[in-house]
């Protein structure tokens, strides 16, 4: 490491926990920095995979945190190309996307601010190339364990000076899937734990911990596994789940609300047993996991489709073709949309079918809107129009009216709220839907569809536009003798 710190020109090792005195009179702060416990915490949880660096060419302290595997993949470089004339310069432009991070303190506030950047390998004399690129900054707050996001984008031109800067986007959050998707957070965040779940914490796979869409306090409170997932769902779970692990936990505990009572024994059992689909080390897991909204809240949890290849046994020839694909990852992500409740006892593909149709109609039901009433004009309900024309009152008939039609009458809600038509079903040779619409103190026809949008016949239109010009013709009428 000794040969590539030479190489990196301006910028010196730094141990915060053996500063140099003549470093500590140029800059008296870094003593401060030195004596503050959250600051030295946090330098302590970088130290297995990051080395902290000085940059020694400006008047003001600049620290970065370089990865520890980054001197063994520039050793390789340069011992490779040692002919070739390359130099080691730190800069934002993507080459190689190895990340290092600017570090600053403000110990005012306790507030560590880290810098997102990129290293690029560079020849003496080379050009840069036009790229975009991404830089992300993270303000770690003392203050409910909470982290601020900065993330710009800009382009670089090929003298390596940005030209534009564009959707900056900021925010901050104490969720647990933000603060342990990054590396040197996740370090941080989780030394701030001291309850024994930290152990349980650190038997997940590192890339899990940020499928945890939960309040990072709310974990940092938590002593078991059961008082995790209790306090994440505000719902008392009549099993030990701290014979899971948190995930699988977090898991069963959503789980039980699409598993009948009488069920969600065995189904424990199963989680327990070496049948159950176990957390691997990989993030093909991803694949596993789905998202499912609880109490107006998403979580990431495994998906239930895994656990129905076991426990729901089919028979027959097509029990591999459907046990692996389509229609039971279909059943089970309808499980999820229409918050059923699983049948167990399903054993044969056609039932399976069936099972899956009926949700369907389900899920195609609760679609349907409540009986809102739609806000039509006071001339259109007045109108004395034949019987076999209905005024469609509410937006569930509006609905229906197309669901029965095929068509998108739908649509035409907000039209008809603001007061400038109305939709009404016609019996006459037919069912039709119809658009009348008022332009000058005269109604119109504005348009006429029967079942998938057929056009009527002659007749048929002839018969609407009597109406209308019998009704404009009353009104006329009315105003004349006024």
């Amino acid at each position: 490491m000794q040969k590539i710190q030479n190489l990196i020109r301006c910028y010196k090792p730094l141990d915060f926990n053996s500063i140099d005195e003549n470093l500590l009179e140029e800059f008296p702060i870094l003593k401060k920095w030195q004596e503050d416990e959250l600051f030295m915490s946090f330098v302590e949880s970088t130290k297995e995979n990051y080395s902290i660096f000085r940059c020694s060419y400006d008047s003001s302290p600049k620290f970065y945190l370089i990865p520890n595997f980054l001197f063994n993949y520039l050793e390789k470089i340069l011992e490779a190309n040692k002919n070739l004339g390359f130099s080691f310069g730190i800069d934002e432009i993507q080459e190689r996307k190895i990340l290092f991070y600017s570090l600053r303190y403000d110990i005012q506030t306790k507030d560590i601010l880290l810098s997102e950047n990129q290293v690029f390998l560079k020849k003496e004399k080379s050009t840069f190339v036009e790229s975009k690129i991404e830089e992300r900054k993270f303000i770690i707050l003392k203050e409910n364990n909470e982290c601020v996001f900065k993330i710009y984008k800009k382009w670089k031109r090929e003298n390596g000076k940005s030209i534009k800067q564009f959707n900056t986007k900021t925010f901050k959050t104490k969720e647990c899937d933000y603060l342990f998707d990054n590396e040197i957070l996740r370090n941080c965040f989780l030394q701030r734990i001291h309850t024994p779940i930290l152990k349980d914490l650190n038997l997940l796979p590192t890339f899990l911990l940020s499928y945890l869409k939960v309040d990072f306090n709310l974990l940092k409170e938590s002593h078991t596994i059961q008082d995790f997932v209790e306090s994440a769902l505000n719902l008392k779970i009549p099993f030990n789940l701290n014979k899971l692990d948190l995930f699988t936990a977090l898991s069963f505990g959503i789980f039980l609300q699409f598993i009948e009572e009488k069920e969600q024994n065995k189904f424990y059992q199963f989680v327990l047993s070496k049948d159950c689909p176990k957390i691997k080390s990989d993030e093909a897991f991803f694949e596993r996991t789905c998202d499912i909204f609880y109490k107006k809240k998403k979580f990431k949890v495994l998906n239930l489709y895994y656990y129905l290849l076991k426990t729901i046994q089919l028979r027959g020839e097509e029990y591999k073709y459907y046990n692996n694909e389509f229609i039971l990852k279909d059943y089970t992500k309808l499980i999820y949309e229409t918050k059923s409740k699983i049948n167990f006892k399903i054993q044969s593909p056609q039932r399976i079918s069936r099972e899956h149709n009926a949700l369907i109609d389900k899920l195609n039901a609760s679609k349907i809107p409540k009986s809102k009433k739609l806000k039509i004009h006071q001339s259109f309900i007045h109108l004395k129009l034949p019987k076999n024309f209905k005024l469609l009152k509410t937006e569930r008939e509006l609905f229906l009216q197309g669901e029965k039609q095929n068509n998108c009458v739908y649509m035409r809600k907000d039209k008809v709220n603001r007061g400038t038509s109305a939709i009404y079903h016609l019996d006459y040779q037919g069912d039709y839907t119809l658009e009348i619409s008022k332009k000058k103190e005269k109604f119109i026809l504005y348009e006429m569809k029967g079942k998938h949008n057929v056009e009527p016949t002659e007749e048929i239109y002839s018969y609407v536009q009597k109406e209308l010009e019998r009704i404009n013709a009353n009104l006329k009428s009315l105003e004349y003798q006024k």
